[in-house]
């Protein structure tokens, strides 16, 4: 049915053309209840008031999951982005939960005043205060839907004209044994970019977590590639991290699998003994987000992909409880949950072959 809808118009989603309804049938609700309060000999009035109280439920629902359908379609953002969409999505919500809360309200309250049942008042006022905290919602909501698209060009302009709309922070090099190919931003956010010749302090960037094995990775050498990166061999399974702690954040790296046989992904909110989130992939096009914890692993979403030779960007981020994982610029996963303690970010391994890291760049996503 969306199909069809979007056959009709040249908007990329259906959000935009639900959007305005419930804002103008919320209004339009409240101001008719307010002047029934005044003239209340038009009763024809009351009964308006009831039906766009009605139709604004409506419209938010209809609103409210459309919305969801397109955050899935607007592919990577930027970490500042995504910090605003989380919080629309959270206020939406919210919102669509009070309009039906009001619009249940309202028609219980007319049901009742038609009886002359004496809380009929009592009930008719409680209406209008849930719709009056309906108006502010729709307001704030309203507020962080316009930031995404005006503030940061969401479904607007490509990633990459919107990321040069974006302040660039200088990048200064971590005191590490690593070398200059660990940088540190000025807003927190790290940018790795290992080269065949970090190979003998590859342990001094991937920490092993307590209790796996420092033999699953070692450094495989080039493969003649004069733009290669760090080739680490892997046989088994260990999770590791990057210097730092986080909480909000988004990870990006650049790899090449086109040699590893299994599982390969990304993790943010890393504890000591390995238990955290994880965005993995499989070399046969199997993408899962997993919380792990005592190493239990728990499946918030699954998805698949096509897998390509060569390099591939994985990316997966966290803003409030939602949680993403994508593959290029396509969403694969989204879930929802508590992301945990803040803790740090880090790689998964589990299978047999050569893995090549490009980049990796850890960007904190910032409140709205």
């Amino acid at each position: 049915m969306i199909e069809s809808m979007l056959s009709l118009t040249a908007l990329p989603n259906v959000h935009p053309a639900l959007v305005h309804f419930p804002i103008v049938l919320a209004v339009t609700g409240l101001l008719v209840d307010l002047v029934c309060l005044a003239i209340r000999r038009w009763e024809w009035l009351r009964s308006s008031a009831a039906m766009l109280y009605v139709l604004a439920a409506v419209g938010s629902v209809a609103t409210y999951f459309s919305g969801r359908q397109a955050a899935g379609t607007v592919g990577a953002l930027t970490a500042q982005a995504e910090a605003v969409l989380a919080d629309h999505a959270d206020l939406a919500l919210l919102t669509m939960l009070v309009l039906i809360l009001a619009a249940t309200l309202r028609l219980t309250g007319a049901i009742l005043h038609r009886r002359e049942r004496p809380s009929a008042k009592l009930v008719l006022a409680a209406a209008i205060v849930a719709m009056m905290a309906a108006n502010v919602l729709v307001a704030v909501t309203a507020d962080h839907g316009g930031a995404l698209v005006y503030g940061h060009g969401v479904a607007v302009m490509s990633n990459t004209e919107v990321a040069s709309h974006e302040e660039t922070n200088s990048t200064q090099p971590l005191e590490h044994d690593a070398g200059d190919n660990l940088s540190l931003g000025d807003d927190g956010s790290l940018l790795w970019q290992p080269s065949t010749a970090d190979g003998d302090s590859l342990y001094n960037v991937l920490q092993t977590v307590q209790g796996a094995s420092a033999e699953v990775l070692k450094p495989a050498g080039s493969t003649g590639d004069g733009d290669a990166g760090l080739r680490i061999e892997v046989s088994g399974a260990t999770v590791v991290t990057i210097p730092g702690s986080f909480g909000d954040v988004m990870v990006t790296a650049d790899v090449d699998l086109q040699d590893f046989e299994g599982v390969f992904g990304l993790g943010h909110h890393i504890q000591s003994g390995g238990d955290g989130v994880f965005f993995t992939v499989t070399s046969k096009g199997q993408a899962d987000l997993i919380r792990r914890n005592a190493e239990t692993d728990v499946s918030m979403g699954q998805g698949t992909y096509e897998p390509t030779l060569g390099l591939v960007t994985l990316r997966t981020s966290v803003s409030g409880r939602h949680l993403k994982g994508l593959i290029g610029d396509q969403m694969i996963v989204h879930g929802h949950g508590p992301s945990g303690d803040d803790g740090a970010i880090g790689l998964i391994f589990d299978g047999h072959g050569a893995v090549e890291i490009k980049q990796i760049s850890v960007e904190p996503i910032l409140d709205y």
